[in-house]
């Protein structure tokens, strides 16, 4: 603080009011600093419902764990102000700290938009743990599809088998021919077998080649397409976890929290229906003592005109100014 040179001397007004509102140490916080910082900031700012302590010459605020309205738990402490001396972010957006700061109908309307972000949050649960179901019959399709694809290659092994067979016969016809042609002995007969296993050939070589091209096409083509339908699958799954993460980060709720969201959901209604009670308490106080003022208001008027009544006793007029100075303080107080 500025020192004068010579005390007898007031300080001049400018230099004390450098010091207003200020730590008394350059940098430091104080509760009570903080205190009057959030009561100037936050017109209903309750004192009582908050913790604030010091550590490093900064100041630590906790406040009431809404998450768990029934219970009396409070948050971490955390830093209240940030290096611009503005309330943090986080801190701001706690429920705990919105209850002290904020007014009953402010309240309401956020809690109102807690409670329709919540219920948003549990609609993207259920979406995300459909998508996660569809995904995993999906891969179970697709892993069904390559082990019918084994099937469907030993298939291809039989026919690879009868056609090597129908070869060896051809072949062996074709070598009795050659045999029996050398000894000059009649080869009509063999020749009719070595055309009859020539043509089983073919027609074995043939299935072979047609059963390979239908088995490329078709496997080729379910696979790719239940590859296709589990990529979007995925990609529809994966979106619906990020809007879920980012509703929970709008609630300041972790991935446990969300494992009970009704019971979630089932805390802001109570919170909402209480808070709704309260306004409405509130609001029949204002109006019974706008009644009581009314009621007063007309008493004092009453006997006003008994004052300015001059065919009125003195007594019964100076009787009248004593009730209307007591009605008059009881309006005023």
């Amino acid at each position: 603080m500025w020192q004068s040179k010579t005390p007898s001397k007031p300080i001049p007004e400018y230099l004390e009011l450098q010091n207003v509102g200020q730590p008394e140490v350059a940098g430091r916080e104080t509760v009570e600093w903080a205190k009057q910082e959030l009561a100037q900031r936050y017109p209903n700012f309750e004192a009582n419902d908050v913790k604030l302590t010091e550590r490093e010459n900064k100041v630590l605020i906790s406040v009431k764990d809404m998450r768990y309205p029934d219970k009396n738990r409070w948050t971490k402490p955390q830093l209240l102000f940030d290096e611009n001396d503005s309330v943090k972010v986080n801190v701001a957006r706690l429920r705990g700290f919105q209850e002290t700061t904020r007014s009953a109908l402010d309240r309401l309307e956020t809690l109102n938009e807690r409670v329709a972000l919540e219920k948003r949050a549990e609609e993207l649960q259920k979406a995300l743990e459909k998508k996660d179901a569809e995904y995993a019959r999906q891969s179970q399709l697709l892993a069904d599809a390559e082990k019918g694809s084994a099937h469907r290659d030993e298939r291809m092994k039989e026919m690879r088998d009868h056609l090597d067979k129908a070869l060896r016969e051809r072949d062996k016809a074709q070598r009795d021919l050659e045999e029996s042609q050398s000894s000059g002995t009649s080869t009509e007969a063999l020749r009719e077998t070595l055309e009859e296993r020539e043509e089983e050939y073919m027609k074995q070589n043939q299935r072979l080649a047609d059963a390979h091209r239908r088995e490329v096409e078709f496997k080729d083509q379910e696979i790719r397409e239940l590859v296709e339908q589990r990529t979007k699958i995925r990609r529809e799954r994966n979106q619906a976890q990020r809007a879920l993460n980012l509703a929970l980060q709008e609630l300041d709720l972790t991935r446990d929290d969300a494992k009970d969201l009704q019971t979630t959901i089932a805390g802001s209604l109570e919170e909402r229906r209480r808070l709704v009670g309260e306004i409405n308490t509130k609001e029949e106080q204002i109006r019974q003592r706008d009644q009581a003022i009314e009621d007063l208001e007309g008493q004092i008027e009453r006997q006003q005109e008994v004052i300015e009544d001059q065919t009125r006793a003195e007594e019964e007029r100076e009787a009248a100014r004593k009730e209307v100075e007591t009605l008059e303080d009881i309006t005023n107080s």
